[in-house]
């Protein structure tokens, strides 16, 4: 999918969700200290729940759950 903003910049997004929350013990196990919600699409009622769900796997240092039709994208295949 494509989508254009009202200043002419081109994102192509996924065809499916991406979603980290299946794997924030092992990022923060990796070191890493900042996560970006890219939410751009979402209106805010969404982007609350989202930030909300981060919130809680970070806090606690447990899995979420992201669903069968989400994506962790190619964090773990080793594209080149």
């Amino acid at each position: 999918q494509v989508k254009t903003d009202g200043d002419g910049r081109t994102y192509i997004m996924n065809s499916r969700e991406l979603c980290m929350l299946d794997h924030i013990p092992e990022l923060i196990e990796a070191g890493v200290s900042c996560l970006r919600i890219e939410a751009k699409m979402y209106n805010r009622k969404t982007t609350g729940k989202l930030t909300e769900l981060y919130r809680k796997a970070i806090d606690n240092r447990t899995n979420g759950h992201c669903g069968s039709e989400s994506t962790s994208g190619h964090y773990f295949k080793g594209v080149l």
